[in-house]
C-alpha cells in the first residue's frame, strides 16, 4: 500500500467492465497500450454474476432480502 497511482502511468483507463469496456481495454492492450481497468461494484457480471454461497448471503442481506434468514437458518 501506500503506492499512488496516478492518469499520467497509463495510456488509458477504463471505468467499468461491462462488454464494451473490457472490449475497449482488451483492444487497446493488444495495441501495446498500457491500460487500467476498473470497476467500482464488488463483484462482477450483473445478471451473470456467480457467488460462493456466503458471498451470497450477505448480498442479499445488503439488498434488503428478509427471505433469506429463512433459506440461510436450515
Amino acid at each position: 500500500m501506500g503506492t499512488e497511482i496516478t492518469p499520467d502511468e497509463y495510456d488509458l483507463i477504463v471505468i467499468g467492465t461491462g462488454l464494451q469496456e473490457s472490449l475497449i481495454a482488451s483492444a487497446a492492450a493488444k495495441q501495446g497500450k498500457t491500460v487500467l481497468h476498473l470497476d467500482p461494484a464488488n463483484y462482477y457480471g450483473s445478471l451473470w454474476t456467480s457467488f460462493q454461497l456466503d458471498q451470497f448471503l450477505d448480498w442479499c442481506k445488503s439488498h434488503g432480502s428478509d427471505k433469506i434468514e429463512r433459506f440461510s437458518s436450515r
